[in-house]
């Protein structure tokens, strides 16, 4: 049985007292309603826009140069953007840099291709997303890169080596999150000030590498209420304690196979599920798993280490697989 985890995000952080003034060296050009600069390979980031706002859809080339990046886009430093709702970014684009949707306060969507492989410092600082998931070929993302996103509730990661200081800061609403198996470094504090933050999933081993830790030396020093959550065959954990005062809980769940409970009774099909008690788990299900559609069918915690899963038999499909992940 393959594992999954999914995690929760949400976003805030302070506004700067002042922005400082962006100096370039290339040459701006204007192609209503955009604004942009050349690239040495010959395409173009976009740097202004001064369009109508709505649903915005980001042209994959102008003035016959593919579009590979944004940079102060649709930024407003001085007061709110709030005019732009949502956004289509096209799959030519691989850069969100610095401050692209900086205080565009009534964002609420804006998809991110898989050809994105970095997102800058302040990308998406105060904007009204909801939901969010980084594809699995961003590598990096920037400090302050999801500050005051307030309704943010659910961030997916994947590929990132690093979390920056404040990347997550202050998320009122930060509840879940999983961490890839490549993050190797944890900087400062990137969850500051999440007070809701109850559970942190690690999906590889806890990085060795801390660089510039919060005043009080510990990781998650903000998060008073948060679970770490680590898997089998990973490590680092004593050092994870440490570094965070917090002693992670193995999330092991397994489907039991080999019981009398494993199976058709009374027309019901079930199993048990065992693992460390008190873990958080989300049974769910499949029928094709060349084109893997997943249904989560119940969404429980392993109380006594110990839960009995089943749904009525299903025979007239081909085929039915199931899985756990967190929820």
């Amino acid at each position: 049985m393959k594992s999954a985890t999914r995690n929760i995000c949400a976003i805030l952080c302070v506004l700067p007292l002042a922005v400082p003034a962006i100096v370039s060296a290339q040459q701006e050009f204007y192609a209503a309603p955009y604004s942009y600069e050349t690239n040495a390979d010959g395409s173009a980031t976009l740097t202004g826009y001064a369009g109508p706002g709505g649903s915005v859809v980001i042209p994959a080339t102008i003035s016959n140069l593919p579009v590979t990046g944004l940079y102060n886009t649709f930024a407003a430093f001085t007061s709110p953007n709030t005019t732009v709702t949502d956004v289509t970014i096209p799959s030519s684009v691989v850069s969100i840099g610095y401050s692209a949707f900086y205080n565009c306060s009534a964002l609420t969507n804006v998809p991110i291709p898989p050809s994105v492989t970095s997102i800058g410092d302040d990308a998406f600082n105060g904007t009204a997303l909801a939901t969010i998931t980084i594809p699995t070929n961003v590598t990096s993302i920037g400090e302050d890169a999801f500050c005051r996103c307030r309704a943010l509730t659910n961030a997916v990661l994947y590929s990132i080596t690093s979390l920056e200081d404040q990347t997550f800061a202050d998320c009122t609403r930060l509840e879940k999150v999983t961490l890839p198996a490549t993050i190797n470094m944890i900087n400062g504090n990137p969850f500051y000030g999440c007070s809701n933050l109850r559970e942190v999933f690690f999906l590889g081993n806890f990085p060795l590498q801390l660089s510039a830790l919060p005043d009080s030396g510990l990781v998650f020093s903000d998060n008073p209420s948060v679970t770490v959550y680590c898997l089998p065959g990973t490590s680092n954990w004593t050092f994870c304690t440490l570094a965070t005062g917090i002693t992670p809980v193995l999330w092991n769940p397994l489907i039991q196979t080999g019981n009398a409970n494993f199976g058709v009774q009374n027309n019901q099909f079930g199993f048990d599920i065992k693992g460390t008690a008190g873990i958080p788990i989300v049974v769910e299900a499949c029928t094709n798993l060349g084109v893997p559609v997943w249904t989560a069918l119940t969404n429980v915690m392993l109380t006594n280490g110990l839960f009995h899963f089943s749904e009525p038999a299903q025979p007239a499909s081909a085929g039915r697989f199931y899985r756990i992940g967190s929820p």
